[in-house]
């Protein structure tokens, strides 16, 4: 094989994965992402994530319930055998 036609075909290869991204399968056309900084459990690094409000209302529900099932945790006495 010679040299230009290997180029010629690397080049066609490469053009393919330049193009625009591919949409996911949970994310709707013509609906605005809203970015926010999240911070990342275990560190000290702010990370940003853009998400749709729909997919937003969904992560805070979420939290909102993990967060009353911590606090509902917290209420349980330390130590039963002094009751």
């Amino acid at each position: 094989m010679s040299y230009p036609i290997v180029v010629a075909a690397l080049a066609v290869s490469l053009s393919a994965c330049a193009g625009s991204p591919a949409m996911r399968a949970d994310e709707e056309p013509g609906v605005e992402k809203v970015c926010r900084a999240a911070p990342m459990p275990g560190s000290n690094i702010i990370k940003r994530e853009c998400l749709t409000p729909k997919q937003w209302a969904i992560r805070d529900e979420e939290d909102r319930a993990r967060n009353v099932g911590l606090y509902d945790n917290s209420k349980q006495d330390a130590n039963p055998a002094t009751m």
